[in-house]
């Protein structure tokens, strides 16, 4: 189950951990492409949280920082 909000001005997007029984190897590529993404596009900064048994993504909805 995918949660996806828009939460004191972010695009909150959640799931719950499961871990595999057999997990494969990570490179975290995907993840550090979205953040090098955002950060390129907006000059905003993401948040990537893995606790409480849910992994969430928050990506700030405020406007592009003027450069």
């Amino acid at each position: 189950h995918v949660s996806i909000r828009v939460e004191d001005g972010r695009l909150v997007v959640s799931n719950p951990l499961r871990p595999k029984l057999e997990p494969e190897p990570s490179t975290g590529i995907g993840l550090e492409n979205l953040r090098n993404r955002w950060q390129l596009i907006t000059g905003h900064d993401i948040e990537i949280d893995d606790s409480d048994g849910t992994f969430t993504v928050r990506l700030p909805l405020e406007p592009p920082v003027a450069r």
